[in-house]
């Protein structure tokens, strides 16, 4: 009982850092947008930023998720073999290619492009490592700190923007705070002793490599086909579209890095603790009930308000009409990718305890190979609409093929309670878009639509809405 309060008040701390972290961030895009819009300059940033974003969302996190549970079987000590530091080795080559082939010469990049995409895919993986670290000693609020002082010296930096705007602006904003928060993190393991042995020995184990592939073509599968899809809008005859699909994302993301990241930073290492299937499959149940019970209404509210969502918050400075029109039509589509997102993300972290490597690598290829295919057929006959709708329905018929038969189950379960639930809200909100003029109606309405959304979600059985309940009643 103590450890489940334990649980739920960490769960509280790091979900509160977080709002505050995503609402910076959100600053900065906010920042970013007004000066550069949708421009040829905020394009050709968010293709130096691929290697980055791919070092910061999907290597870094399976390094350091490797690294948590390490230390969880072994306290005070972590064993490393040699060919996992060879390894290391070749990630860093892998970086340095990626920084060369996502620097097309027609986009306008050229040999410092390709010197500032490695050097910050580099900072980028040691931030997510050291923050990882003191994950390890349940210090989520040393990463959370280090992360604030990062975006706050990052927009106080890009306001130089004001009297020079140029793509090198917004990265050496990144270099350097990213270095002071690196700095951070360092002097604080210093200062608190938290220092963990490294061993290396002889040896060759296939567990490192099931461990980091699994949570690279799960974890961090978005971020690879967020790239994907960003280096096919160079194709489309849409001006702006890479960084309207990098707003959208960002959007998109909010709930997922928000609820999902302080839920599963705190739950993994309990995960990784639980023995015995049945354990692992009600823990399982609980996490989508709570991802359902949140991610419906979201989803539907990004696909309703889609145009109002970035207008709110973006249409400012160089951020135009034709920017709006870009970014709020791929976050309509995006809306539909929202829950089988945040629902593929917590089976990863069940599948990796239960280490089915096979499922995991194949839905992940499967997935993949969906979105070329699909983003293929949409550049031949230039639908932006299929191009859009690629990410979702490629995750649709992944997660329903290779989930197994007993988490299927449960899925199918808290996804029946959750698309009842949401039948309601759907269509109050589809009158309030056609027939509400006033801004105040839409507000009521969608009070509404969300109390019934509730009530219905409670009366049906959701478990993390009544463990919820129970939890603020005492």
């Amino acid at each position: 009982m103590e450890n489940s309060k334990s649980l739920f008040s960490l769960i509280a701390s790091l979900l509160a850092s977080t709002v505050v972290i995503k609402v910076l961030n959100f600053a900065k895009e906010i920042e970013i947008s007004y000066f550069y819009g949708t421009s040829y300059i905020a394009d050709r940033y968010n293709l130096v930023m691929i290697a980055p974003n791919i070092s910061l969302n999907t290597i870094g996190p399976a390094l350091g998720m490797i690294l948590v549970s390490y230390y969880s079987l072994n306290k005070k000590k972590i064993i490393i073999r040699q060919n996992e530091v060879i390894f290391l080795g070749i990630i860093l080559i892998f970086l340095l290619g990626l920084s060369v082939v996502t620097q097309p010469l027609d986009r306008g990049a050229n040999i410092w492009s390709v010197v500032l995409s490695y050097l910050i895919s580099l900072l980028f993986l040691v931030q997510v490592l050291l923050v990882y670290y003191f994950h390890c000693f349940r210090r989520f609020d040393i990463g959370s700190k280090s992360s604030i002082i990062q975006i706050v010296l990052s927009i106080i930096l890009i306001l130089l923007s004001y009297w020079y705007m140029s793509y090198i602006i917004l990265v050496l904003a990144l270099l350097i705070s990213l270095l002071a928060q690196i700095v951070y993190l360092i002097s604080k393991i210093i200062h608190h002793n938290l220092f963990i042995v490294f061993q290396l020995r002889k040896g060759f184990s296939f567990d490192f490599y099931h461990s980091f592939f699994s949570i690279v073509l799960g974890y961090g599968l978005i971020e690879i086909l967020i790239s994907i899809q960003k280096i096919f809008a160079n194709y489309f005859e849409y001006e702006g579209l890479i960084s309207a699909i990098n707003y959208a994302y960002k959007i998109m993301n909010l709930p997922i890095s928000i609820f999902l990241f302080a839920v599963l930073s705190v739950m993994f290492p309990e995960i990784t603790k639980l023995r015995g299937k049945d354990k692992i499959n009600k823990m399982y149940e609980d996490l989508v009930s709570g991802i359902f019970l949140i991610m419906f209404p979201c989803a539907i509210v990004f696909f309703y308000y889609s145009s109002f969502i970035t207008s709110f918050l973006f249409e400012r400075g160089n951020f135009d009409e034709q920017s709006i029109f870009l970014t709020s039509f791929q976050l309509k589509y995006f809306a539909f990718l929202l829950p089988m997102l945040a629902v593929y993300s917590a089976q990863l972290r069940i599948l990796y305890v239960l280490k089915v490597w096979r499922r995991i690598y194949l839905s992940a290829l499967m997935i993949i190979s969906l979105t070329v295919i699909f983003n293929l057929v949409s550049l031949k006959i230039q639908s932006l609409a299929l191009y859009s709708l690629s990410l979702s329905v490629a995750y649709f018929f992944s997660i329903f093929i290779f989930l197994d038969k007993n988490l299927r189950t449960i899925y199918k379960k808290a996804l029946s309670i959750s698309f009842i639930s949401s039948i309601p809200m759907v269509l109050i909100l589809y009158f309030a878009e056609k027939f509400a003029e006033s801004n105040l109606i839409h507000i009521f309405l969608l009070a509404i639509s969300l109390t019934i959304y509730l009530v219905i979600q409670y009366f049906l059985g959701n478990k993390a809405l009544k463990i919820l309940m129970k939890k603020v009643l005492k």
